[in-house]
């Protein structure tokens, strides 16, 4: 046995682990977010155009019977506000997922300039679809609204007090509430939201204080701040759907058995990593039968071969970063730059990409014309971004199947952010371990802080601050699929394509269509 044997066969026993626990982790993590559908019927409903999920107990319980209807916010979607839904459900509730206009599957479009009506005349539609499909009398109905959502929910609730018994305001944005309506209000709000906080305070103020008791017969106000959550984590926080239970619970005057919902984001989180071990642990020996299928006379290059010097690569980044921001604040003076081309923020965030990523190109000199490889490895690595993020989206929170109307959206997208994703693809090559760990933050801090200035700037993209902390994930998700590939062959063109089909396939399903 030479002394190379002991490390090769401990890297042999090394990978069959890997391959062992991102089996398991695959199966487990999948097996828990479609049990997260035991004991509950999920029926999908299309009421006057309205796209409405209906989740419902499968033993009903028939003398306390209560539904409530679940909007989401700004951005969302009935999938991610599912962990709500079935967290009623459990405890016994009918419950209607709306997607609204401009989100997910519905293909109306946002009017910009009366979206809240639009949307309280579909929470009042979801309304009559739980009262006809659940068979729920019309005096047992709630709303639950999350940020946009809320406003939704709670202008439906002053304006149909006979229908609407109890509210829920998640992350509240703003509504002409009163001393007497909505009826039985509870708001609800994470401690770290920041403005939001200062929402309910106010809303809280307007509604006449903290008082009363939902389902005494008096009206009942009362917020409650959630420890440790900000403006997307209070939708899978238990203790916030506790509270939407008790508050209903009372207002019902029933008595849920106290059910948690399903852990949707952990479990997903769980399956993402169980891809990326399977991944990481045949990625090398699969990349090279790609490359030789395609070109089998490749010379490898050496690693970094091609790399510009880091001091230059994060000058490029950072003149890029911010010489698009600079470029959208000037150019959001003379056109609505957060609502182009039909769809809110995807578009003017695309552009930012684009932007960017032309300067951080100047700047380096970017790398060649792709070649064959770099199509086919293409198709691979946006197979395995897609398998890992999107394949089990659409039941914990992201709606990852486009209608016809986003999927024209997918690759114009995706072509303005290429030069931007090419060029992070370029920055990887040679590197591996802590190296490619370092080069992940260094450009993730670039970016949010490019993209946050960006969103104080140009009118229209504020919203993207609360979407900040996705952006790092995202980027750790793109560079653990790029780096097996710009480790062995070097070119960045595959992962930079993969990466920006990827990115524009997210930001097309996300964001909501409008109206001009």
């Amino acid at each position: 046995m030479t002394a190379s044997e002991p490390a090769a066969t401990r890297r042999s026993w090394g990978r069959r682990a890997a391959v062992a626990l991102g089996v398991a982790a695959m199966v487990i993590g999948s097996w828990q977010v479609v049990a997260a559908d035991d004991g509950v019927r999920r029926t999908a409903l299309t009421v006057d155009g309205l796209p409405v999920t209906l989740l419902e107990p499968v033993t009903p319980t028939a003398d306390d019977a209560a539904g409530v209807v679940v909007a989401h916010g700004f951005a969302g979607s009935r999938s991610l506000m599912r962990a709500w839904g079935l967290a009623l459900a459990r405890n016994g509730y009918v419950v209607a997922l709306p997607d609204l206009a401009g989100h997910g599957a519905n293909p109306r479009a946002l009017d910009r300039h009366g979206d809240a009506d639009i949307h309280r005349v579909e929470v009042l539609q979801a309304v009559e679809a739980l009262i006809e499909h659940g068979g729920l009398q019309p005096d047992r109905i709630g709303l639950l609204g999350h940020s946009m959502g809320s406003g939704a929910v709670l202008r439906a609730g002053i304006d149909a007090p006979q229908r609407v018994a109890a509210v829920v305001a998640v992350s509240p944005t703003d509504a002409a509430v009163t001393s007497s309506r909505p009826r039985d209000l509870l708001l609800l709000v994470g401690s770290l939201e920041g403005a939001f906080v200062a929402n309910a305070e106010d809303l809280l103020v307007r509604a006449g204080g903290t008082t009363g008791a939902p389902g005494s017969g008096q009206v009942a106000r009362e917020l409650q701040i959630i420890t440790g959550v900000e403006h997307v984590s209070i939708l899978f926080s238990a203790t916030a759907h506790a509270a939407s239970i008790r508050w209903f619970d009372a207002a019902f005057d029933r008595s849920s058995p106290g059910r948690d919902g399903p852990v949707l984001i952990g479990w997903w989180a769980l399956f993402l990593m169980g891809v990326l071990a399977l991944w990481r642990s045949g990625a090398p020996s699969l990349v090279r039968v790609v490359d030789s299928q395609v070109a089998p006379a490749r010379v490898t290059a050496p690693p970094g071969a091609g790399r510009a010097p880091l001091r230059r690569e994060l000058l490029g980044v950072s003149a890029g970063a911010f010489g698009a921001t600079a470029v959208l604040a000037v150019g959001g003076l003379v056109v609505p730059i957060g609502a182009l081309g039909g769809m809110a923020v995807a578009p003017a965030l695309a552009l930012w990409f684009g932007l960017a990523g032309g300067v951080w190109w100047a700047i380096v000199a970017g790398p060649g014309r792709p070649t064959g490889t770099d199509a086919l490895g293409a198709a691979l690595l946006l197979g395995i971004l897609v398998l890992a993020f999107g394949v089990l989206a659409p039941d914990v929170w992201l709606p990852w199947f486009p209608i016809p109307r986003r999927t024209a959206y997918i690759l114009p997208l995706a072509a303005a952010i290429v030069p931007w994703t090419v060029m992070l693809a370029a920055g990887l090559r040679g590197r591996g371990g802590w190296s490619a760990v370092g080069w992940w933050a260094a450009t993730s801090m670039i970016l949010v802080v490019g993209i946050a200035t960006a969103a104080v700037s140009v009118p229209g993209l504020g919203f993207v601050l609360l979407l900040l902390p996705l952006f790092a994930p995202l980027l750790a998700l793109i560079v653990a699929v790029a780096t097996p590939w710009t480790r062995t062959i070097g070119s960045p063109w595959a992962p930079g394509l993969a990466a920006a089909v990827f990115l524009g396939w997210a930001m097309a399903v996300l964001f909501p269509l409008t109206s001009g």
